[in-house]
């Protein structure tokens, strides 16, 4: 572990996040780690990568919605993460919002997507600021988020 100054400035161990398991629907994977009292999860950012790219920064992905089903069809790919934190849990949700032919058929299917290499934009979500929370990703995985 890494020491850092938290959000509020106090020393403490940097903590790796937990992730939520890809065979359970992420709400289910909430109230079940009795994390629903997360409070408004919504986008605080974008980071352009292909998808090996992200495969490499975070682990195979937590959700495939295109093979494993489920989702809004607006999604096919999502990572989900969870830091435990004094106050409240931080979570950090990674998809490909409205980026492949399950939203738009004029765009590639996910899996023609997920091999090309092309970069494309992943939204990121979070129950925090989009400052906390690309401060949290800077000194995890040394990358900067972008609005």
């Amino acid at each position: 572990m890494v020491k850092i100054d938290d959000y509020w400035g106090v020393k403490k161990q940097f903590k790796e996040p937990i992730r939520l398991h890809h065979n359970l629907h992420h709400y289910y994977d909430l109230n079940q780690l009795g994390l629903n009292q997360l409070g408004l999860i919504g986008k605080k950012g974008e980071y352009r990568a292909s998808f090996d790219e992200m495969v490499d920064l975070f682990g195979e992905p937590t959700w495939l919605y295109d093979k494993q089903g489920g989702g809004d069809g607006k999604t096919s790919t999502e990572w989900e993460f969870i830091w435990e934190q004094k106050d409240k849990p931080v979570y950090l949700d990674i998809y490909d919002y409205k980026q492949t032919a399950m939203y738009n058929w004029n765009y590639q299917r996910p899996d023609e997507l997920r091999q090309s290499g092309e970069r494309i934009r992943w939204s990121i979500g979070s129950n925090v600021s989009h400052d906390k929370i690309k401060d949290m990703i800077k000194k995890w995985k040394g990358i900067v988020i972008g609005r």
